[in-house]
């Protein structure tokens, strides 16, 4: 029952996270994908279309990290994150999170 149960709390929180992102993320990526690919397209020779796209592929994953590594605060979309969503009192004891959490001196 224990891994049953996990693997609904995983569950759940990657469905809050795609509510909570999945908008944001495909207008940015439509904002990156769609000038570099029309861009490359249409200036840049076919034998050398491999090299913007590279670059253009580095800077999406770096900005797709920035995205999924960001504190709940700084989300766009106001106050229903998919952190405040599952607040700690809702949390079984022992439970994994999958999000960042700031760490506690002491």
């Amino acid at each position: 029952a224990r891994p049953k149960q996990a693997a609904q709390e995983v569950a759940a929180r990657v469905a809050a996270k795609l509510r909570a992102d999945a908008l944001e993320i495909w207008m940015v990526s439509t904002a990156v994908w769609a000038p570099v690919n029309s861009l490359n397209f249409f200036f840049v020779p076919p034998h050398l279309r491999i090299l913007p796209t590279v670059v253009a592929s580095f800077a999406w994953n770096t900005i797709l990290s920035f995205l999924a590594h960001r504190p709940a605060r700084s989300r766009g979309m106001g106050g229903n994150s998919h952190e405040e969503a599952l607040a700690p009192a809702s949390r079984p004891p022992g439970s994994v999170v999958l999000v960042d959490q700031p760490e506690t001196s002491g």
